[in-house]
């Protein structure tokens, strides 16, 4: 009869613990989640800070978080399960009553592009593991990662001067050489620069009216092409990666020289990628002026978001145990968490494409601005941090994985119009790049080369590559650049 008695007290505890952890095991229970920034460059270290609360007396006995995220992002010293293209990075808990647990850790963009930390599955079983609850966190910290930028400081892509021979709208002083009418003349002008001719007819004083003038820019061209004629999907990953990385040292290049660019390129934007770069950028902005916190709260006790699994607890599926094929994650049950901030909404139209390669469509953002032709994108020929920043989030954003014909790209290129200095970042030269060099070395721009194909340069000796350079059969004044040998030479590869 004891041992009756005692069975019973056991079964009736085992009930008792079971029905209070289902209905209060989470009550008061809070997860926050925060990613100190929304933009960082390709191989800098930000803090993610995790805070788990217990509001209440009852203590909670095991608490698991599995983040997932993009495989891009590592997480420091923490433990994770790799699934390409994913990343499932599980972190445990045991609360105390009345509790708050933060975890501050490491997490290094390892590749420029979009990354973000998208879901977060909490479980949380009682001490038999009879009853376990299961929350499916829609956290969606978007992360946008620009290439890093090589220094190259012996590398010189255009000159920079005080005055030069393109009239230009604005200027930081005009051109004391170049004349477009006269004005009347105003306190603080030279004397040297008084109009006699027409002070003698209008009876007053009048002053030459000079005009702005900078030296010629530089014109960025892209080829994300691996070899001549392949078609849009064709395009070596690593190769491509290396372009853009070239394309960027350029672009900071130029921002130090302080001298024009603008960017031409045969690769593709997804408008989905502009949408979430610009949300990405809009929360960065958001948080920076105070106006939101980077920090998102889930209530683990709000009611009727729970789904219960009465099962043993190695029957809990785990997302770290199933297989990714790359598509979008499926939506989470009718019991997804209710976030106390929801997503902004994207402030992105999608980009249009135009039928013909001459028309351009501007792309609508707020943080990113370029033009969609039918042969690649393009940007303004501008300077100034803005622009370059603006650049680099382009590069960032872009599809490596897919181009178009970069014939095509330069067979539309109006070269007459472009006061320019022009560099091709390709990883081979045919005829229609060969065509193209000569046709603007005739009219006088001045042309350089940045070669990334591995065959070119490597490990060759220097005649070798002197034999390289005149198989290119390219014109005596264009310079060719060994961009294999500055990534060499750098020690910052990064081709894997």
């Amino acid at each position: 009869m004891a041992y009756l008695i005692i069975i019973i007290l056991l079964l009736l505890l085992i009930a008792a613990q079971t029905f209070i952890f289902r209905k209060r095991g989470l009550y008061g229970v809070t997860y926050e989640i925060e990613l100190s920034e929304s933009e960082v460059y390709e191989g800098e270290v930000l803090r993610l800070t995790e805070t788990m609360s217990n509001r209440k007396r009852l203590f909670v006995p095991w608490i698991k978080v599995e983040l997932g995220a993009t495989d891009t992002l590592s997480f420091g010293e923490r433990e994770s399960v790799v699934a390409p293209p994913r990343r499932y990075v599980p972190s445990f808990y045991f609360l105390r009553g009345w509790q708050q647990i933060v975890r501050r850790w490491t997490v290094r963009a390892d590749f420029f592009g979009l990354q973000y930390i998208d879901r977060a599955l909490v479980v949380s079983t009682d001490l038999l593991g009879l009853v376990t609850l299961t929350h499916s966190l829609p956290i969606w910290h978007l992360l946008l990662v620009l290439p890093r930028l090589p220094n190259w400081s012996n590398l010189t892509l255009a000159e920079r001067s005080l005055w030069g021979e393109m009239a230009v709208r604005r200027h930081f002083l005009p051109d004391p050489f170049m004349y477009e009418g006269v004005r009347e003349w105003e306190p603080g002008d030279s004397l040297r620069h008084i109009h006699w001719p027409a002070t003698a007819r209008e009876g007053k004083l009048m002053a030459h009216k000079l005009r702005d003038s900078a030296d010629p820019g530089l014109l960025i061209l892209l080829n994300l092409q691996s070899r001549p004629g392949s078609d849009a999907l064709a395009t070596d990953y690593t190769m491509m990666r290396r372009a853009v990385h070239i394309a960027a040292g350029c672009v900071d290049q130029c921002l130090g020289q302080g001298v024009l660019f603008q960017l031409y390129c045969n690769g593709q934007i997804p408008p989905e990628r502009v949408a979430l770069a610009e949300r990405a950028l809009t929360q960065g902005a958001e948080a920076a002026g105070g106006q939101r916190s980077r920090a998102r709260q889930f209530d683990l006790s709000a009611p009727g978001v729970v789904d219960e699994i009465f099962a043993a607890k190695s029957s809990v599926p785990m997302p770290s145990k199933q297989k990714t094929n790359g598509s979008k994650p499926k939506e989470p049950m009718a019991s997804v968490m209710k976030a106390s901030a929801s997503m902004p909404p994207a402030s992105t139209s999608p980009a249009k494409e135009s039928g013909t390669a001459g028309e351009a469509a501007a792309v609508f953002s707020a943080h990113i601005d370029f033009n969609v032709t039918g042969t690649g994108i393009s940007t303004a020929m501008r300077s100034g941090r803005n622009h370059a920043l603006n650049i680099l989030r382009i590069l960032a954003i872009i599809d490596t994985h897919k181009a178009l014909s970069f014939s095509e790209t330069l067979a539309a290129l109006p070269v007459r119009d472009f006061n320019a200095d022009i560099l091709i970042i390709t990883p081979y030269v045919d005829d229609f790049i060969r065509d193209f060099c000569f046709m603007a070395d005739a009219q006088g721009r001045s042309v350089k080369v940045a070669m990334i194909s591995a065959l070119y340069g490597g490990e060759a000796t220097p005649e070798q590559r002197n034999r390289a350079r005149h198989d290119l059969r390219l014109p005596a004044a264009t310079g060719i650049i060994d961009a294999w040998l500055l990534f060499r030479n750098e020690g910052k590869t990064h081709d894997n």
